[in-house]
């Protein structure tokens, strides 16, 4: 029985070794590195916010206020005269003009369809008032009645 018991005893002792190893093991495995490689003829880009100022005032400038998109010429360099000096971000201009241009061709369409309209209504008019006149020359011998009088000259009115 004492033979089993120490059996049993180095049999754990044993299995407490082995989880104890493979635990030290893989806490302290070799990390693996990966090394950067070294790039050639990197081409070297400035972003950042500010202002460009003159140190010398000159009579340059935009007419309209948008953010910078493309700036050809650096502190010190000497400009020809009608050179491009600088491109503003126009996609919002551009937005707005197209936004306008559309807003003229809707208005375009939209008058296009009153002018068609007038002779239709200069025409329900004449009919309207045709009407009315008979309607009035009618009622004072009694052919028609006077709803039918009122609601004539009302059609009248409102077509006017």
């Amino acid at each position: 029985m004492k033979n089993h018991q120490l059996r049993l005893v180095l049999l754990s002792a044993v299995a407490v070794a082995v989880i104890l190893l493979a635990f030290f093991l893989v806490k302290n495995r070799p990390l693996s590195v990966v090394i950067a490689t070294t790039e050639q003829n990197v081409e070297v880009v400035v972003y950042g916010l500010g202002t460009v100022e003159a140190k010398i005032l000159s009579p340059i400038g935009f007419e309209v206020g948008a953010a910078i998109s493309e700036l050809n010429v650096d502190q010190g360099d000497r400009v020809k005269k009608g050179a491009v000096v600088a491109r503003l971000y126009s996609a919002e201009q551009q937005a707005k003009t197209e936004q306008a241009i559309t807003s003229i061709k809707v208005a375009e369409v939209r008058l296009k369809k009153a002018l068609a309209a007038i002779p239709k209504m200069k025409a329900i008019l004449t009919q309207t008032k045709d009407s009315n006149k008979r309607s009035q020359t009618l009622l004072p011998r009694n052919l028609i009645s006077r709803e039918q009088a009122d609601k004539t000259q009302m059609e009248q009115d409102v077509a006017a």
